[in-house]
């Protein structure tokens, strides 16, 4: 048996006390709960970092709570026209989000990221006034990424930004939006009045 050797390591108090209660709770000593804690970040960062993680299951949680499930490709072939409902369902997800935390997009950006999953590549860039989405997926069927496009950009337009260009090709979509300042919306509500 190989000897085991112990490390002083440093935390939070208030962490380290979160931990406590926690091993407690399973009927762990904290030494054993924090070796376990560590061993499986560790195993997943050899991954992926860890807080893709915890951003993708907070987004699966989000998408059961929306009451969503996880389909085969071979179901797109069949699912005809549905981007009004995806981006009914993309402003209901945004919603939701905006509702419960003070910054949203980081979630809304998880949550677009677990809708289109099989993708080999996602990325957003939010900017103050403007945002990209690019997503490539090889095996995603085209009505399967319409459907993601028009959730993602239902999803952005709760975060004020709206579809400048679209381009869409065999598994790759790529899309820009623009947001107007806050001083441009205050002029046309003073307009419209």
């Amino acid at each position: 048996m190989i000897p085991l050797k112990r490390k002083l390591m440093a935390a939070r108090a208030d962490l380290a006390e979160k931990m406590a209660a926690q091993a407690r709770k399973r009927g762990s000593t904290l030494y054993a709960y924090t070796n376990e804690i560590l061993e499986g970040v560790l195993g997943l960062e050899a991954e992926r970092p860890f807080h893709e993680f915890v951003e993708f299951y907070r987004a699966l949680e989000l998408a059961r709570t929306l009451g969503l499930v996880l389909a085969p490709p071979a179901l797109w072939d069949r699912a005809g026209d549905m981007e009004e409902e995806a981006e009914k369902l993309g402003v209901n997800a945004a919603l939701y989000i905006k509702n419960r935390e003070e910054n949203p997009q980081r979630s809304v950006e998880a949550f677009l990221r677990a809708l289109i999953w099989n993708a080999s590549i996602f990325s957003l860039q939010l900017e103050e006034y403007t945002a990209r989405l690019e997503v490539v997926g090889q095996n995603i069927p085209d009505e399967q990424m319409e459907f993601f496009l028009s959730a993602a950009g239902g999803a952005l337009s709760v975060l004020g930004y709206h579809e400048t260009s679209r381009s869409t090709n065999s598994g790759l979509g790529i899309v820009h939006y623009s947001r107007e300042s806050r001083q441009n919306r205050g002029e046309k509500q003073k307009t419209n009045r």
